[in-house]
């Protein structure tokens, strides 16, 4: 019982502290691209400079998309970090940011009903366990607004869904032990407790006490006072 219960209670505080640190994350991540957005994108535009999705391939003086910008920065932080974040889209401006795996298209949809909550998904690829977790990607502020309905010949407000954000990270570089962590859940823990009681109550009082964890088999002992009389 002690390690079902200590397996899902790690568990359940690694993954609550990692979906609680990519709410935060994602709270920065819409300050910052609404301030870039307003501070730099626009002021570059009204400056006549072009706004690219690939600013270190094209003339001096590009200045990437917000979204563009998020990848780039993404891209140096996950070579020393192995995290990754994207932004991406089942009808994305950049054709290469679209919806690639069959995770990325049941969060997309996921979110199209529940554009407030965050969709969170395990799964095992290369001998890792990773988890991923999506969240909506809102228009929020005009500039968004004008430049996705501009390019896309839609019309879009503030708060529309623009995309869906991707946090991905490795939550256990060994698959036996991750998802051993992972399969534990509250039904294997009160499984466990009721089982380690049972024991308890027929090795004191007589009884019998199963002998497996899907109580199939069972053991009847005597009362411990009884057994020495």
């Amino acid at each position: 019982m002690s390690k079902s219960a200590f397996a899902y209670t790690i568990s359940r505080s690694r993954r609550n502290m990692i979906e609680k640190q990519i709410s935060y994350l994602d709270s920065y991540i819409t300050r910052m691209r609404q301030i870039y957005t307003e501070n730099i994108v626009g002021p570059a535009e009204a400056a006549g400079l072009r706004i690219s999705m690939e600013p270190n391939r094209g003339a001096h003086g590009e200045i990437p998309f917000p979204a563009t910008f998020t990848r780039m920065i993404n891209e140096r932080f996950k070579e020393t970090n192995g995290f990754n974040v994207e932004i991406i889209s089942e009808s994305p401006i950049n054709p290469k940011q679209n919806l690639k795996t069959p995770l990325d298209k049941e969060g997309n949809v996921f979110l199209k009903s529940n554009p407030d909550k965050l969709f969170t998904k395990t799964f095992v690829e290369d001998e890792k366990v990773y988890i991923g977790l999506y969240t909506a990607d809102k228009a929020t502020s005009q500039g968004c607004v004008s430049c996705h309905s501009s390019l896309k010949n839609k019309t879009y407000k503030i708060g529309d869904i623009l995309g869906i954000r991707k946090y991905l990270l490795i939550y256990s570089n060994e698959v036996t032990i991750g998802n051993f962590e992972l399969n534990t859940d509250l039904e294997s823990f009160n499984r466990s407790k009721r089982i380690f009681e049972q024991t308890l109550q027929a090795v004191r009082l007589g009884g019998k006490f199963p002998l497996d964890i899907s109580e199939t088999k069972y053991k009847t002992v005597s009362e411990i006072g009884r057994a020495h009389v």
